[in-house]
């Protein structure tokens, strides 16, 4: 027995009456059954005894070793003529193996056709794709662009930070609890905000230096800004600010009773409504990508892990109830802070207030 490319088949050697060509791809006879009408629509060699072949159908949709290669390859690849001494022979080939293109290149195991790379695996999740694809390598990056940190607003002052007083941090990790029920008549002060605010972001070092917090950050990049929702707080007026870090204080960027809004988009949680203030933290991954490229997104919820953990400690330390908030609408959000939703978007929030008694 031999193989004949030309002819699609094998072929004996002693065999007087060789096989009949294969059609042409793409293309049929006149008068000839269209593709897919019956069983006359693939014919092989026509299962002649002198040839030695034998009609067989197609093999089933998840065995044929073709599906997802090129679509230059023929049609007719799915015929295969061999009689039924050669196929069981160890070391042969299988039947319809191997395959002629249009190129005129042999498709065989040892060049395999190429494939488009999937993007996702199968049984993958975003998750697991985005763990993959922001693996390390060795390539160097450019340069850290400069940090932006405020928007302009009427700046609200805040008294400076007391490190003395508060429960100690043993304590204040054991009596560590998320607490939801607050009590909408008892407002915050000042300084409890002035307090809270510097226990996640404030400056540690020389005033002008911005890059050593309190909260640790990847390469002092601090890609986080700090947003209020001041629904309730002694002095202030209600509205939306940001935490500005060099000054200490707070830049109002939209005066009004936000309240009813930021539980709307936190999922109808009536504590965002009642606390005293509501923290939204804002992610502005273009700090973190010229170092870091696409391990940003990475360091950036391990910063708001960092921030949200140390408010947390905070408010014990105040004798506040705390709670974070990772459910919530990002677009709606996203609007009542004033960020696009793309190269600024929020990516946690935290409520802070007085508990209610009981």
């Amino acid at each position: 027995m031999m193989w004949s490319p030309a002819r699609g088949c094998w072929r004996r050697r002693s065999s007087a009456t060789p096989c009949p060509p294969r059609p042409r791809a793409g293309r049929r006879r006149r008068g000839s059954p269209a593709r897919g009408a019956g069983s006359g629509s693939r014919s092989a060699c026509g299962a002649d005894p002198a040839c030695g072949t034998s009609r067989r159908r197609p093999a089933p949709a998840a065995r044929r070793p073709w599906r997802g290669s090129s679509p230059k390859c023929l049609a007719a690849s799915s015929w295969s003529c061999a009689g039924s001494s050669v196929a069981g022979l160890p070391g042969l080939p299988r039947p319809n193996r191997p395959r002629r293109c249009r190129a005129g290149s042999t498709r065989n195991r040892k060049h395999p056709p190429l494939r488009r790379r999937r993007r996702m695996r199968p049984g993958e999740t975003l998750g697991d794709a985005y763990q993959r694809a922001t693996k390390y390598g060795r390539a160097g990056g450019p340069g850290v662009q400069p940090v932006v940190l405020s928007r302009p607003g009427r700046r609200l002052e805040l008294p400076p930070p007391v490190l003395r007083d508060g429960l100690g941090l043993w304590q204040a990790i054991h009596a560590r609890r998320s607490l939801r029920d607050f009590d909408p008549a008892s407002p915050l002060t000042q300084a409890e905000i002035a307090q809270l605010l510097w226990a996640t972001q404030g400056l540690t070092g020389d005033p002008s230096d911005t890059r050593f917090r309190a909260a640790p950050s990847a390469g002092a990049l601090h890609p986080l800004d700090t947003y209020l929702i001041l629904n309730r707080v002694e002095g202030l007026p209600a509205g939306i600010a940001q935490y500005d870090v060099p000054s200490g204080g707070l830049d109002l960027l939209a005066e009004g009773d936000y309240s009813h809004e930021i539980a709307t988009a936190a999922l109808e949680q009536e504590m965002a409504a009642d606390c005293g203030v509501v923290f939204v933290w804002v992610g502005v991954a273009g700090r973190s990508k010229p170092k870091y490229r696409d391990r940003a997104h990475r360091y950036l919820y391990l910063d708001a892990g960092h921030i949200g953990g140390q408010l947390h400690l905070a408010a014990v330390a105040l004798g506040l109830g705390c709670c974070a908030i990772g459910a919530f609408l990002d677009d709606e959000v996203n609007a009542l802070v004033g960020v696009d939703g793309e190269r600024e978007t929020a990516v946690y929030l935290s409520v802070v207030g007085h508990l209610a008694a009981g």
